[in-house]
């Protein structure tokens, strides 16, 4: 299955950056290096996400400074 990227562009962020992240992700997988924030499909194929420290501090609850970024 190839890999697929899908793109939120309401979203103001820096999609080159994207990219790169997404590229990085895409060997991980490749490479089988992936950990417990990658979800499962089924049939082989799995999920993760890449997010804005903002984003992900909405979904939180709380702040993007208290977002440690890995």
């Amino acid at each position: 299955m190839p890999a697929q990227l899908f793109v939120n562009d309401a979203v103001n962020c820096d999609h080159v950056h994207s990219r790169r992240d997404a590229e990085y992700l895409i060997n991980a997988f490749v490479n089988g290096d992936v950990d417990s924030a990658w979800g499962e499909l089924g049939g082989g194929a799995r999920y993760t996400v890449i997010l804005t420290r903002e984003a992900a501090a909405e979904l939180a609850g709380g702040t993007a400074g208290e977002i440690d970024p890995q």
